[in-house]
């Protein structure tokens, strides 16, 4: 499915619009290309499949490497 993608003149001309106590949230929601910015889809189960795998590659090298100093007697 394609992504609609939001001219930068349009993108900045919203972003000066946006509250500046706010502004990390809203910037936090869109991705951005050579031609303009595009928003995230927070429902895309392949990002958030990959996500799930990625968190527990990490917890899985994090036991690994606690786990290589110890020594057994």
């Amino acid at each position: 499915m394609a992504k609609e993608i939001t001219l930068w003149e349009t993108f900045f001309k919203a972003l000066h619009k946006q509250p500046k106590v706010r502004l990390d949230e809203w910037l936090a929601k869109w991705c951005f290309g050579d031609e303009g910015a595009s928003l995230i889809d927070i429902f895309d189960d392949a990002r958030n499949d990959v996500r799930g795998k990625l968190e527990k590659a990490i917890a899985e090298l994090c036991i690994l490497y606690s786990v290589r100093d110890l020594t057994i007697h």
